[in-house]
């Protein structure tokens, strides 16, 4: 049985009464700064998260069609963000065939939601213009925070000596520009100020440029970049045969201020123009330079040719301060030129020419010792004058290992061989943005045909026995792979290719490149996961089985099964 009270007046007096009381006796005990207070967390409105969505784009898609795999859109429409349809979070996959003309990307995302832009697996994604003309690109970038990954771009025009539009122009702060392959385009990337804290990563720049009617030099760049504010990243990618520099990192009238120039290979830049061979890196223009840290990279010109591996510092200008550490530099006859900064980190650098290891000059007025951090270094080669250092009435004096030493207070732990290197120097550095792949560089001093990268060589790359791998030789990027098989799990054979070796040649001009000779060799490393199958015997009627149950079978192979 329920009871149900009735609700009367003299029972809402005698409860209002009991409340009150109730107040007043606490607020005995407690000032009223200090009462108990009952806190009821209110729930944040959630609207209803939106999840990332893929969307599609082909040569052939069109601007009316939905985004989706079989009803791609146009890359022109994507770029634009699609009416909005785009958001953060969101990924556009290009499918494979050629994007004829040039475009503008617009695309935003935000730091913990970037848009990616990726080559479909599988498939090879191009953009390729046809125009030449100054002042011009093919693909811009003026969003943010989006990635832009895998793709290919280039040029297909055959005039090589009117200027070329630049192949790809970063204006867009906090952008990733990731393993693309750019070539044959003015400059490779430009890579600008307004681009602040972007990242230039595992990128190949090849064969970009033009060459200038005589008597006028080759131009044309794989990176030509400025900076103002943050830091622009430009790490593991690989630059040859540019009609120009490698790495330039110059300006006239604009800002030169932070940069992290990392574990890149620079080679033979300056070969797709006349009788030339120009910086593999620059860092220097007609304003200061400064916050700029160099390290991890690996240069090569041939031992007599008429090119530098690192430039630092340019004309008259003071700079301010370069971190130069952990570095590679190989030929030509004039491996280095460092002019004008106020403080220097020059440490477990190895040079290598027959000529020319090192020259420097001081900030003007300032005589030697300077205050700069410049020990532990290897010196290989080079000329009883191979050290060059200018005095404080900027008169270039020439020395010895040992002169140097005295005259500049430099190099007191570094150490100078006045013999070549021998042996093979290999580096393998796995992609931060690829778990399967990894960019690899040999200096071979033995003149070898092939070489093994071993399992310690390979322990960053996350290979595993029996991956399915392929070794791609970067001057011949689009050819056959150089190598390829199932990793043992203990080493991998390698060709090191000569000058007989296949090199990719500029489309149009008539300049030609050779391929690296054995000295030197740049490669790229990819790998797919093996797979396994698992096969449980079943046997009906006479015989047996020769496999034991169950029994996996790595996939794409074989099962021979006797009874």
């Amino acid at each position: 049985m329920t009871i149900i009270k009735r609700i009367t007046p003299n029972r809402i007096i005698r409860l209002v009464s009991l409340f009150l009381l109730l107040a007043i006796s606490l607020r005995w005990f407690y000032p009223w700064s200090e009462m108990p207070r009952i806190n009821i967390e209110q729930r944040p409105k959630t609207e209803n998260a939106r999840a990332a969505t893929e969307w599609y784009v082909s040569p052939s898609g069109q601007q009316t069609n939905t985004g989706a795999i079989d009803s791609p859109w146009n890359l022109a429409y994507a770029l634009g963000g699609a009416g909005g349809s785009i958001q953060p979070g969101d990924t556009v996959w290009l499918r494979g065939g050629t994007y004829e003309g040039n475009y503008v990307s617009s695309l935003s995302g935000t730091e913990s939601a970037r848009i990616t832009i990726k080559q479909y697996p599988g498939e090879r994604a191009i953009i390729s213009d046809n125009r030449n003309g100054s002042g011009m690109q093919t693909l811009v970038i003026n969003g943010s925070w989006t990635d832009y990954i895998g793709f290919e771009i280039t040029n297909s025009s055959t005039d090589r000596v009117i200027e070329r539009p630049t192949g790809l122009t970063v204006l867009g702060p906090n952008s990733r520009i990731i393993n693309l392959v750019i070539h044959d385009a003015g400059n490779g990337v430009g890579f600008w100020s307004p681009a602040t804290n972007s990242e230039l990563y595992g990128n190949l720049s090849f064969n970009n440029g033009w060459q200038a009617a005589e008597p006028d030099r080759g131009h044309g760049h794989g990176v030509y970049t400025q900076n103002a504010t943050g830091t622009k990243q430009i790490k593991d990618n690989i630059f040859f045969n540019q009609y120009g520099w490698g790495v330039q990192a110059y300006t006239t009238n604009g800002s030169l201020n932070g940069f992290n120039i990392d574990g890149n290979a620079s080679f033979n830049n300056g070969a797709a123009a006349r009788n030339e061979r120009n910086d593999n890196i620059l860092v220097g223009g007609h304003q200061p330079a400064e916050n700029a840290t160099i390290t991890n990279n690996y240069t090569y010109h041939p031992l007599d040719a008429w090119g530098m591996g690192l430039h630092l510092g340019y004309s008259d200008t003071a700079n301010v301060n370069v971190i130069t550490r952990d570095n590679y530099i190989v030929g030509g006859i004039w491996t280095n030129n460092i002019s004008r900064w106020s403080s220097i980190t020059m440490t477990g650098n190895t040079f290598y020419s027959p000529l020319t290891l090192m020259e420097l000059r001081l900030p003007d007025g300032t005589s030697p010792p300077p205050p700069y951090t410049w020990d532990n270094n290897t010196y290989y080669d080079g000329s009883d004058t191979a050290f060059k250092l200018y005095d404080i009435n900027g008169t270039k004096v020439s020395y010895d290992f040992d002169g140097w030493k005295a005259a500049s207070g430099l190099d007191t732990n570094s150490t100078y061989s006045s013999s070549s290197p021998t042996g093979l120097w290999k580096f393998v550095r796995p992609n931060a943005y690829d778990s399967q792949r990894a960019n690899v560089v040999v200096y071979n001093w033995d003149n070898l045909d092939t070489t093994t990268l071993s399992s310690s060589d390979l322990s960053g790359t996350g290979i595993s026995n029996n991956d399915a791998y392929e070794i791609r030789d970067v001057q011949n990027y689009f050819g056959d792979p150089i190598a390829t098989g199932r990793y043992n799990g203990s080493s991998i054979s390698l060709p090191l290719p000569d000058t007989n070796g296949t090199a990719a040649q500029p489309i149009g001009g008539t300049t030609t490149v050779s391929h690296t000779s054995k000295e030197f060799n740049s490669y790229v490393l990819s790998y797919t996961p093996a797979t396994y199958h698992t096969i449980t015997p079943s046997v009906s009627g006479q015989g047996s089985l020769s496999i034991s149950s169950p029994t996996q079978v790595l996939g794409g192979d074989d099962l021979t099964v006797t009874t």
